[in-house]
């Protein structure tokens, strides 16, 4: 029995891998579901999504990416997803899209840590199921958590910097509102003084006197 699930596996992962190369992936959940059912088919959409992140293939990443997130809408793996979304545009130098799908993860991210369980209860759970599961559940978010920081420090600092070397405006109001999502986010984070100075840098450049005041006074 093991065997054959293992061969089943397999299989299921090969197949993947031959659909991820075709470059069409609309009909995906469809025709995964008939293969796998109902219990396994988002395995395989999360297979698929990976491989099409990591060959570049952003299009059909983003469209797979989202489509996960609709399956499981509090699933604490989308926030990864979502931050692949946002990288993908990234790659393919969307850079309006990227401050809307950042915007998303932001919104996002607000929503889902609401719902993480702290280490108490997880301590005090004597289900050793339902432990396992609030433990997954944790390290999912911190995962994410620690990819949503780099993601946004990332995006805010290349895109200050490309402002500062082209002088476009767009470009800075850009970096100004990843700034504001990442401060909001991580304030206590290891980079978040040395960003919250950027921050105030650009508010100033941007005339924004009074908000560049109070950010060079934290």
């Amino acid at each position: 029995k093991e065997n054959k699930l293992t061969l089943q596996k397999e299989a299921m992962k090969d197949f993947v891998l031959t659909y991820s190369n075709a470059g069409i992936v609309s009909d995906a959940k469809e025709r995964f579901m008939r293969i796998a059912g109902p219990e396994k088919y988002l395995d395989m959409i999360r297979t698929l999504a990976q491989l099409l992140f990591d060959q570049g293939k952003d299009k059909e990443s983003i469209e797979i990416h989202k489509l996960l997130i609709a399956e499981k809408p509090d699933d604490m793996r989308n926030l990864s997803y979502q931050a692949r979304i946002v990288e993908s545009n990234d790659r393919m130098a969307n850079k309006r899209q990227v401050v809307e799908e950042a915007r998303v993860l932001v919104d996002m991210f607000k929503n889902i840590r609401t719902k993480v369980p702290d280490k108490k209860l997880i301590e005090q759970t004597a289900d050793a199921q339902e432990k396992k599961r609030l433990e997954e559940m944790r390290k999912n978010y911190k995962e994410a958590e620690d990819l949503t920081e780099a993601l946004l420090r990332k995006l805010a600092t290349t895109y200050h910097n490309e402002a500062k070397k082209t002088g476009a405006q767009k470009t800075y109001f850009m970096a100004h509102e990843l700034y504001g999502d990442y401060l909001e986010l991580f304030p206590n984070a290891k980079d978040a003084y040395t960003l919250n100075f950027y921050y105030a840098e650009l508010l100033y450049k941007l005339q924004k006197w009074e908000s560049a005041g109070d950010a060079y006074l934290k």
